[in-house]
Formats: C-alpha cells, structure tokens, sequence
C-alpha cells in the first residue's frame, strides 16, 4: 500500500493542464494537438489500438497491464468495448507525433468522451506522464488518485 501511494505522490513534472475537472472523460485541456478522426479496426490491449487497417496508436498519458499482468484482460476488453468499430477522434501530439516505436502518440476520444480519461478513472489505467505532451497530466492523475481512493478496477483486484 504504501508503494502505491509513493507512486501516486511522485507522478509530478507536470505542465500547463487545467484543476477544474467535472467528470470521467471530460476534457479540461486541449492542449497542443493536431485533430483527426478515423476508425479502430483492432484494439492491441488497453491503451494501444489500430485505426483503418494500417496505423498503430498509443495513447498519450496513460499506461495500462502488460499481459501476464493483473488486470490486462480487463483493460483490453473494455478498451475494446470503448473504442472498437467506432470512428474516434485523435488529437495527436503535435511536439511528438510518433513514439521510439513508430506509433502515433494520441488523446482519444469518442463523441466528446476522452477515453484516455475513462479508462483511468474506471481503474483500468495508471496515468504515465511522459514529456514533452503532459499537458493532461495533472488531470490524468486526479482521476487516478480518485480512481484508487474508490478502489476502482485494478485498484482493489490487484495491489
């Protein structure tokens, strides 16, 4: 327990995101980004997917279950009931518009949900700010921290 909070306390090195948030998936900061939609064709795990057949996205602020980890099924299958199918809007970093990997670095959203936000929130997602596009950080861990004083999702089942 006392790692968690440690871990929780230490997610720091954030930039200009706004404090007022009202709700899982509500949007504070729209931050630096480029905009764009397309269709998921295939959701990889909780927080990568692809969109029309032919380009891999990781989302940008969180990280969820590796597999053989707790909770990777979970985080997967509700990403995928998220997103999967569905036309989604990216907002893409406009600072870091790929990762070392390749992968288009975005926030995403569906209507006007930040599904980055929900899977947080709902316990399936660990906020991981990494630079330089944290300008949903401070919000990102909000709902974390509110996520692991429910005990939501991973929250309660694994630590």
């Amino acid at each position: 327990m006392i790692l968690v909070v440690t871990f929780l306390a230490t997610l720091g090195g954030c930039d200009d995101s706004s404090s007022d948030q009202t709700g899982p998936g509500d949007d504070p900061t729209p931050g630096p980004y480029t905009t764009r939609t397309a269709t998921v064709t295939h959701v990889i795990d909780g927080d990568t997917i692809w969109v029309n057949d032919d380009e891999k996205v990781r989302y940008i602020g969180i990280d969820t279950p590796e597999i053989g980890e707790c909770y990777y099924n979970d985080a997967k299958w509700r990403n995928h009931a998220l997103v999967n199918d569905k036309v989604i809007t990216l907002e893409v970093c406009n600072a870091a518009p790929t990762d070392q990997y390749g992968r288009t670095l975005a926030h995403i959203k569906v209507d006007d949900t930040l599904v980055n936000a929900v899977l947080i929130r709902e316990g399936y997602a660990r906020a991981s700010p990494v630079g330089p596009c944290t300008s949903r950080a401070d919000f990102y861990r909000a709902e974390m921290n509110a996520a692991f004083a429910d005990g939501a999702g991973m929250w309660s089942d694994c630590y």
